[in-house]
């Protein structure tokens, strides 16, 4: 009976923190700041778009373990050059060595695929300087910064911006359930930001959980103190 109750109780357990591990997080390290990595649905773009899907390259681009974000750029080249021939993505890798950015064109007509290049190196230099600004919007106004949803370089126009490109940064701050957008140019400067109030549905289903857990641990203890009992009189 002792058996019992210890796997029940491990079992409670493993119920409480499922929610905890069942996120699909990467961790990393730049600089000194530690980032929370929620990758994007990859798949998404090969359900919307056969290139994704058929072509070998591109499949294994966005199969890779260290893709986590895209982002569509329109029409512009690798060197965010306008391009009205293309209709462009960025697929995003980040792993403990660094960031790196694939431009994918697609015909704009068509949606075949027209070349895989990598992302302007010179707009990338400064991705330690641009996390750090990043993080230190919310340290400065006494914030941690939750989980970072993106990051990825976009052309500053498609922001209204005169920076030819910028960092965009997402995050999503969990306990003031809030999603904030940064936009750093590739100096380290912070041109513009946005936020949004977004119900913590994680949150919401974690807590749901939690109570089940608890009703259902209250259940046993009722159960194995009755046979406890019965046993003992």
């Amino acid at each position: 009976m002792r058996l019992f109750s210890v796997g029940i109780c491990m079992a409670i357990l493993g119920l409480l923190i499922l929610p905890v591990y069942a996120q699909d997080r990467r961790v990393v390290r730049i600089g000194y700041r530690e980032l929370q990595l929620a990758p994007e649905d990859m798949s998404a773009l090969s359900d919307s778009i056969e290139a994704f899907r058929t072509n070998p390259e591109l499949q294994q681009l966005i199969q890779d373990n260290d893709s986590l974000f895209w982002e569509k750029l329109g029409g512009f080249d690798e060197s965010f050059e306008s391009n009205i021939s293309v209709s462009t993505y960025a697929i995003v890798r980040i792993n403990e060595t660094g960031f790196f950015q694939t431009v994918v064109a697609l015909n704009s007509e068509t949606d075949n695929l027209e070349w895989v290049r990598t992302l302007d190196q010179s707009f990338t230099l400064n991705y330690s300087l641009a996390v750090r600004t990043a993080t230190d919007f919310f340290v400065d106004d006494g914030h941690y910064w939750g989980v970072c949803e993106e990051i990825v370089v976009v052309p500053g126009t498609n922001y209204g911006l005169d920076s030819k490109a910028v960092w965009l940064f997402r995050f999503y701050l969990i306990g003031e359930s809030e999603r904030w957008t940064l936009l750093i140019d590739t100096n380290g400067f912070l041109q513009d930001y946005l936020f949004e109030d977004v119900p913590c549905q994680t949150c919401t289903d974690y807590t749901v959980l939690v109570i089940i857990g608890l009703s259902f641990s209250i259940v046993v203890l009722v159960l194995v103190g009755s046979h406890w009992r019965k046993k003992h009189r």
